[in-house]
């Protein structure tokens, strides 16, 4: 499962950072990618930029449906798997609203939403295996 999240981010961008992280570091840094991907189409937006927009938002897509879930097993992940997926379909398709409308109150939305499943993954990564 996240092997193929592991794969996908090297193949997207920062092959650097990817070398030597564990599948729950490389979890958070899609989390981060996404956010700064977001965070650029905010900006873009406040300065009318609709092209960077489009592309940070398209990047942004791509990490959640090639990184994120892409790397969710249903089979192993049952219910909390298939909920992670409609909520990270939910995502896609508010920042495709955000890039037509050129929105950043949906851009924080999506970021704010992120936010808090990046906070879970990091909470499971320091808590201790009983």
């Amino acid at each position: 499962m996240l092997n193929r999240a592991h794969a996908r981010y090297r193949q997207n961008d920062n092959v650097g950072a990817v070398n030597g992280r564990s599948p729950m570091e490389l979890i958070l840094l899609i989390y981060d990618r996404i956010d700064d991907k977001l965070a650029d189409a905010e900006v873009a937006i406040a300065a009318s930029e609709r092209l960077r927009v489009g592309n940070a938002i398209n990047q942004a897509v791509e990490l959640i449906n090639q990184g994120l879930l892409a790397a969710l097993n249903h089979e192993l992940g049952g219910e909390v798997s298939r909920n992670l997926a409609l909520l990270y379909d939910y995502c896609v398709r508010r920042l495709l609203q955000a890039s037509l409308l050129q929105d950043a109150g949906i851009l924080r939305e999506v970021r704010g939403l992120l936010s808090g499943l990046r906070e879970a993954w990091a909470s499971l990564q320091v808590a201790p295996h009983a």
